[in-house]
């Protein structure tokens, strides 16, 4: 143990055995919890052998009890100082040494003014004597100092004092002026056998105009329309952008004491147990990622709550064939919660409300990225130095054929050649056979890698399953694999199909999912028949009243909340 955190006891008392203030040391991570270490006393240092002076010392605390999944600060891991926002402290003093016999008065101050006078009996090596707890009113720095006096010994006891250092953090500022920053990206690697990539998210512009009281809220401030783009970075290549996350936001202040009344600590912890890639989660598994705290809450009157909102998140990409940006899916609202103290890279109470907002929106970002990613699967095929081209389960493909000038792509997947390589991707790629079909010089060598990266609760650390392949093309310049992919992701894939694509005015024209994908099963399903008629069943008929051209499209919501938009093709009705 180091002897920066011990205060040492006078000559007079030096040679008696020794009592140690080991601190289960700690600021309560549970709301209304009156400690932190509330699993109980740290088992106390081995007494040293031979007449070696005894002395007071400080030990390090072993646990801290903070809630379930929460990444809150804990207190006293960097010994002997802390910092929490929570304002309640508590530390055991424990026998080094056998006290038995022998009785101890001790006066700890708090460095608020007040102090807490105790007497209790010693024990054998390594029992917990007494608790010391105190909660603080007002954010600052206090210095914590105790000193042990023997009252009855029936042996060699001694006294000392010891001392620890407590910041209550106090939150960074909310003004709700205009502010205007960038999110910094965050970085996914991939690391493969010779193709390694990364993912990249960001960066984002954020634009909040001066925010308003509204309701209960200090006040409330929301961002304009944002993208994140999402980029795939090849080594010695320009980055090849493969996707967009557009968001809105609304974070409402809150005082500490009358925000997230009930509200629970948020629970990823499911999602972070996933190992495989080809294992689709329950829906059970998400019941504790929306809607809660990703940091504890105190409740204390001088601390603020910020609740995050956003109406859900839409991922957005470029067609190949159209240049248009199109719609893939998008997800339900998300609120989440977040104690301004407790924030893990709180900027400070002297900071700007522009790095408040930036600390809050990089905090809550990151947090969903690596846990509940709004693109939480996805199949790459890459293969140097020739093309190639990939066929799904559903018979899509996407990539370069026999013709070079001709790309194929479908909304969910795109390709590029970056620095040597040809590169596919497929968001949500769905179960079953994947044949690859690879183009080039006859009899020249090819590496090919087909990849499928599972984010949730993973993301910047994706669970990566890779098939690799050295081999060479046939004498006519091809070659082809068959990859089987498990497991489902996220969002529903429709297949929309309609009867005909012309009619007469009044003829029955029929729709239907058939060969869907919708993981978690169909919550909704709502057909848009392009003249002002709706219906909501999986299949279903229309009889066009008039003449004209119909763009008919249907939108498939799951359970958890994730939906697809897709577009049929044109129904010309005449007559």
């Amino acid at each position: 143990m180091a002897d920066s955190g011990i205060v040492r006891g006078s000559s007079r008392i030096s040679q008696r055995t020794r009592i140690i203030g080991l601190l289960v040391l700690g600021c309560a991570m549970l709301a209304g919890s009156a400690a932190l270490g509330q699993t109980g006393a740290v088992a106390a240092q081995t007494a040293r052998p031979g007449p070696s002076p005894a002395r007071p010392v400080a030990g390090q605390a072993q646990g801290t009890g903070q809630p379930h999944a929460s990444p809150g600060q804990a207190c006293f891991f960097t010994f002997p100082n802390c910092t929490s926002a929570d304002p309640a402290v508590a530390f055991t003093m424990n026998s080094d040494g056998d006290t038995t016999g022998c009785t101890f008065q001790q006066d700890t101050e708090w460095g608020d003014g007040s102090d807490t006078k105790l007497s209790y009996n010693g024990g054998s090596n390594g029992t917990a004597l007494v608790t010391f707890q105190h909660s603080y009113a007002t954010p600052t720095v206090y210095q914590i100092s105790w000193t042990i006096v023997v009252g009855v010994q029936t042996g060699s006891c001694s006294g000392g004092v010891g001392s620890l250092q407590f910041t209550l953090a106090a939150p960074p500022p909310v003004t709700c002026q205009a502010a205007q920053f960038s999110i910094p990206e965050v970085q996914a690697p991939v690391h493969l056998p010779s193709n390694s990539l990364s993912l990249s998210y960001g960066p984002m512009q954020l634009t909040f105009p001066a925010g308003k009281t509204h309701g209960s809220a200090l006040c409330t401030i929301r961002s304009g329309a944002s993208a994140m783009p999402v980029d795939i970075d090849v080594p010695k290549a320009a980055r090849v952008k493969i996707a967009g996350i557009d968001s809105t936001d609304t974070v409402g202040f809150h005082a500490a004491n009358n925000a997230a009344i009930g509200v629970p600590n948020c629970d990823f912890s499911d999602l972070q147990a996933l190992t495989s890639t080809g294992v689709t989660p329950p829906a059970s598994d998400f019941a504790g990622t929306n809607n809660c705290l990703l940091t504890p809450n105190f409740r204390s009157t001088w601390d603020v709550v910020a609740k995050w909102t956003s109406p859900g998140f839409t991922v957005t990409a470029r067609s190949a064939a159209t240049g248009k940006q199109l719609t893939l899916y998008s997800t339900g609202p998300v609120t989440y919660y977040v104690d301004l103290a407790a924030l893990p890279n709180n900027p400070g109470s002297s900071a700007s409300f522009t790095q408040t907002m930036l600390a809050l929106e990089s905090f809550i970002r990151t947090t969903l990225l690596q846990n509940i990613p709004v693109i939480d699967k996805i199949a790459l095929v890459q293969v140097a130095p020739d093309r190639l081209q990939v066929t799904d389960p559903l018979g899509r493909l996407v990539g370069v054929g026999k013709d070079t000038k001709v790309t194929r792509s479908f909304p969910d997947a795109g390709y590029a050649k970056a620095a040597g390589r040809s590169v596919a991707w497929i968001f949500e790629p769905v179960p079953g056979a994947y044949h690859i079909t690879i183009r080039g010089k006859a009899k020249s060598k090819f590496q090919a890698d087909f990849t499928i990266l599972e984010l949730l609760g993973h993301g910047v650390n994706p669970i990566v399953k890779n098939i690799s392949r050295k081999a060479s093309l046939g004498g006519g310049g091809t070659a082809t694999s068959k990859l089987h992919q498990a497991g489902q992701a996220d969002a529903p894939v429709p297949q929309a199909h309609e009867s005909r694509t012309h009619a007469a005015k009044g003829q029955q024209v029929m729709f239907n999912l058939d060969h869907t994908v919708v993981t978690f099963g169909p919550a909704k399903v709502r057909w848009s028949f392009g003249d002002g008629a709706k219906a909501s069943h999986s299949s279903t008929a229309h009889r066009y009243k008039k003449a004209g051209h119909f763009t008919p499209e249907v939108t498939v919501t799951n359970a958890l909340g994730y939906s697809v938009t897709v577009q049929l093709p044109v129904i010309t009705v005449t007559g």
